[in-house]
């Protein structure tokens, strides 16, 4: 098959705050992950793409306490956002930065 080209760049348009950040804020692992909470272990560590605005992170951090979950975003204000929800549990948000991974 054929590479498949185009000139246009892959950047993401979604909107950000108002009702969709309302939306996404409401969300939560029990409600959004149900079918993963099952697998996860005190101690695992998490990598969750796309953080949005962390509630499901905060939720998958309970899940693996006293373990490690990872949130990258490529929107900073919705890393930001997480990173103020997850100060009560060991949830670090990075941005776009996944590079910075040790893992």
């Amino acid at each position: 098959m054929g590479q498949m080209t185009t000139d246009v760049p892959e950047v993401y348009t979604g909107p950000y705050g108002g009702p969709t950040y309302r939306v996404q804020a409401r969300r939560t692992a029990e409600r959004a992950a149900p079918f993963l909470l099952p697998h996860l272990r005190p101690g695992m560590r998490l990598l969750d793409c796309g953080v949005g605005p962390g509630t499901i992170t905060f939720g998958l951090a309970q899940a693996v306490a006293p373990g490690e979950v990872v949130g990258i975003d490529l929107e900073a204000t919705e890393v930001e956002q997480a990173r103020a929800l997850a100060s009560a549990v060991p949830v670090s948000c990075f941005g776009n930065y996944a590079d910075e991974l040790s893992w």
